[in-house]
């Protein structure tokens, strides 16, 4: 899963350590400085076990569903201010919330659907951060 963001390029990795943190998340936690979490159906909970994420750590937001071809509303946006209730905006990110072949026999979107939802994380990203 890309984080196209600045400069950061991370990668959601599935091998990444799990930690239950509130209603259903997960919380993967990697040696880098960074949450990689998965907030793309409801069954992901909100956004207060963002407020137990310690110091300098950044958090990758994935509200953008690797699982369905159909775009996000652009009203995202209006979750990452939520989540920047608990987290400083400077250190939140935006990306997909796994990636395009999370199961063996992958996930039905096309190439093409799948390029769109990078799209919309890039343009999404560029409306928060403005780069």
């Amino acid at each position: 899963t890309y984080v196209l963001r600045q400069s950061h390029l991370p990668l959601h990795l599935a091998f990444l350590r799990r930690l239950r943190a509130g209603r259903g998340q997960t919380v993967r936690r990697g040696e880098r400085g960074a949450y990689y979490l998965e907030f793309d159906d409801d069954r992901s909970g909100d956004f207060a076990p963002l407020a137990e994420v310690s110091g300098d750590k950044k958090v990758v937001l994935g509200l953008i569903t690797s699982k369905k071809p159909d775009l996000e509303d652009p009203d995202t946006i209006s979750r990452i201010q939520e989540a920047a209730q608990y987290i400083p905006l400077d250190r939140l990110c935006l990306s997909t919330q796994c990636g395009f072949a999370s199961t063996q026999e992958g996930n039905k979107l096309t190439e093409d659907q799948q390029w769109a939802k990078i799209a919309l994380v890039q343009s999404i990203a560029k409306d928060v951060w403005g780069e």
